[in-house]
């Protein structure tokens, strides 16, 4: 009588396709819950710039670029942000004037690091797309 020690190829088969079916159901949720979070970590990115801008305008009685925010000591934003890239999402000053900005936060790889746009201005609104037709989030 001949004893084995091991797996048969189809147990083997079986345990690949449970993992398959496993992973199949749990990266695109991974996926989802990860752009949700940099979505999160955008808009409180756009609160930082507003506030920054803020403080900026009572100093030099005008808004400013990201890079002006970082360029003061101690500087009104952090390096990372005032660079525009902050995990998963790209953000750009426009329209600055000496009494109105734009930021706008808009995701790197659309649909896998965020699937919204995200835009602050100077009444410290932010809106979800652009400033001008968006719908406020706050």
């Amino acid at each position: 009588m001949k004893t084995s020690a091991g797996f048969t190829l189809i147990e083997l088969m079986l345990v690949v396709a449970i993992i398959a079916v496993i992973a199949g159901i749990a990266i695109p949720q991974l996926v989802r819950s990860r752009a949700g979070a940099n979505e999160s970590n955008a808009i409180a990115a756009l609160r930082t710039i507003s506030q920054a801008q803020t403080a900026f305008r009572d100093n030099y009685r005008r808004y400013g670029q990201l890079q002006e925010l970082d360029d003061d000591d101690p500087p009104y934003i952090a390096e990372e942000l005032a660079d525009g890239e902050k995990q998963g999402y790209k953000f750009v000053t426009a329209a600055v004037t000496k009494f109105e900005y734009q930021c706008v936060a808009t995701p790197i790889v659309p649909g896998k690091t965020g699937t919204r746009s995200f835009c602050v201005d100077e009444s410290a609104s932010i809106y979800e797309g652009t400033c001008a037709s968006g719908t406020p989030i706050e």
